[in-house]
């Protein structure tokens, strides 16, 4: 058996990442309560996913062990093409756009849903049957508004790859526009669909579930470190499509 560390923590969450070849897996180690709660996320999202998608847990799960001080989850690998999250929405649309039908496809349809918590291009696969959401160490079952990990979805690819910038180059922003109006389509509402960014800082302030993670890994969350200019920037760049429709 060959093993690799991929990480010894992410943002400070306590939690390991080791591959082992043999088997393929990817195997998730916590000896920190933060980092227990995180593994136990990870256990119960992947659960729910694959309830989802039609497929018994053991398609993500190879193993999982809970001891006192120790938390252990073995995650099959799944070959596919891990998107760059920091390349343009005009190289990522393609990928973009199936990650949004995909979660139209899978979640619920209702007002409140369960919620992947980190749903970024850097924990997606594309593969041949489409795309596959991993890293569900935010998952919550208690959940958010319909629509909230595809809308963290498209604003992490605008702020991820331009926050340091005063605007997105002309093509992202028409490609944006157009993806967020799909979503609108689809069921976003509220002050998601108008001012998200806004909407998600509050949440992650709010909210217990949030507020533990933003403790233990302040940077790990965009809204909360995103400067007030690109926010409005943002916010003003999706209501000009709502000018343009009427809305």
């Amino acid at each position: 058996m060959v093993s690799y560390l991929i990480r010894s923590t992410s943002h400070g969450n306590g939690v390991a990442v080791i591959q082992l070849d043999p088997p393929d897996i990817f195997r998730k180690i916590s000896r920190t309560p933060g980092g227990d709660r995180y593994v136990e996320s990870e256990y119960q999202g992947l659960t729910w996913y694959a309830e989802r998608l039609g497929k018994a847990k053991r398609h993500f799960i190879k193993n999982r062990h809970s001891l006192p001080g120790y938390s252990r989850i073995d995650i099959h690998r799944i070959d596919g093409i891990h998107p760059n999250y920091r390349d343009s929405i005009s190289a990522n649309e393609k990928i973009l756009c199936s990650c949004i039908q995909h979660y139209i496809d899978t979640w619920p349809n209702d007002v409140t849903v369960p919620c992947h918590g980190d749903l970024t291009l850097d924990n997606v696969l594309s593969t041949g049957g489409g795309p596959i959401f991993f890293d569900w160490e935010h998952f919550s079952s208690a959940g958010e508004a319909w629509g909230f990990d595809a809308a963290y979805l498209l604003m992490s690819a605008a702020a991820l790859s331009y926050s340091r910038e005063t605007a997105l180059p002309a093509s992202d922003e028409q490609i944006l526009r157009r993806m967020w109006q799909t979503l609108i389509g689809d069921g976003l509402s509220g002050q998601l669909a108008v001012r998200p960014l806004e909407y998600f800082r509050a949440v992650f302030r709010e909210s217990s579930h949030w507020k533990g993670i933003v403790e233990r890994s302040p940077e790990k969350l965009f809204p909360v470190w995103l400067e007030k200019g690109f926010i409005d920037y943002i916010h003003q760049l999706l209501g000009r499509e709502r000018d343009i429709n009427g809305l």
